[in-house]
């Protein structure tokens, strides 16, 4: 196959079908345990003392949760490629 321009749509169609078959392998990795708990450590609630000594937190991004996982889609969905999304669509997408 050539590197003209009349074979971008086959290059597409092997690209898109070499990604799926990587997506659908991936699906039956488990994440280490080890991994897990760190991950789960390191996304925990946070809370510090700011300049005036007043504790202030943080919340966390949990990188594990169905929530996170909704939102990165949300975020790489080409909808929202030309107009961003909005809070309310992010929880309509949620629900």
């Amino acid at each position: 196959m050539g590197k003209a321009v009349s074979n971008l749509y086959r290059f597409g169609q092997i690209a898109k079908s070499a990604n799926t078959k990587y997506l659908n392998s991936l699906v039956l990795v488990e994440p280490p345990k080890q991994l897990t708990r760190q991950i789960e450590q390191i996304s925990s609630k946070t809370t510090i003392l700011n300049s005036k000594k007043n504790e202030q937190s943080f919340s966390a991004f949990n990188l594990l949760s169905e929530e996170t996982c909704i939102i990165l889609q949300a975020i790489n969905d080409g909808r929202f490629a030309l107009q961003a999304f909005s809070n309310r669509q992010l929880r309509e997408l949620s629900t």
